[in-house]
């Protein structure tokens, strides 16, 4: 699964993909969250990543 997207918010939730997850964004806020991918995750975040709490 691929994501592009310039803002991402993933706060108390889940991304997940059966296969590879690949998320390419300028800010990702991804609080009290997982991001999972069963084969291989790739993560792209130009500017801002938040992973808090």
């Amino acid at each position: 699964m691929g994501v592009n997207m310039i803002y991402v918010a993933n706060k108390n939730g889940r991304l997940e993909s059966a296969d590879a997850l690949t998320l390419h964004t300028r800010t990702l806020d991804n609080q009290a969250s997982t991001l999972f991918g069963l084969q291989a995750l790739t993560l792209t975040a130009q500017q801002d990543y938040t992973r808090c709490c």
